[in-house]
């Protein structure tokens, strides 16, 4: 049979601190990467490699092959602000959630995933304009473009 994109995949955690435990596809070239300056636990997360490009997208997959109904979850920081940029969670080429307007805190991320091929993406979108102003400057206004994904877990549902 034909080589398969999608990992069986039975559940696990995933804290960035080294060794990945789930089968991350960052982008041909990378898109996001490992950031030791924010982390719900431990000392790392990943976070989106933010573009200067109107309307890119930077996206974070993952392609699992579950045997059983699942949930996943991680913990996220979201720093960004329209009409800048957006950040979604895509399952299957569906969008699941689009967020807007990040809040100074982590917060929870939950999908529900069934059994079988899953393509999950979280992606960041930029807006058709850019700020014509020093957005570090007004990141508490604006944010930063940026999001944080951290203590990821997939578990099948019971």
């Amino acid at each position: 049979p034909p080589e398969s994109d999608f990992v069986k995949f039975d559940g696990g955690e995933e804290h960035f601190e080294g060794e990945f435990t789930m089968p991350w596809d960052f982008g041909d070239p990378p898109e996001w990467e490992i950031d030791d300056s924010m982390a719900h636990s431990g000392y790392h997360s990943v976070t989106n490699i933010p573009s200067k490009v109107e309307l890119a997208t930077r996206t974070l997959t993952l392609k699992l092959d579950l045997a059983a109904a699942s949930t996943i979850t991680c913990k996220m920081m979201v720093d960004i602000s329209m009409p800048f940029d957006r950040f979604s969670v895509v399952l299957n080429g569906r969008i699941r959630s689009n967020i807007y307007q990040g809040k100074d805190e982590w917060s929870d991320l939950l999908v529900g995933l069934a059994p079988g091929e899953n393509t999950i993406q979280f992606v960041v979108t930029n807006g058709d304009l850019f700020p014509k102003f020093d957005r570090e400057a007004e990141r508490e206004s604006y944010g930063s473009g940026h999001v944080w994904l951290d203590d990821c877990a997939i578990r099948p549902d019971k």
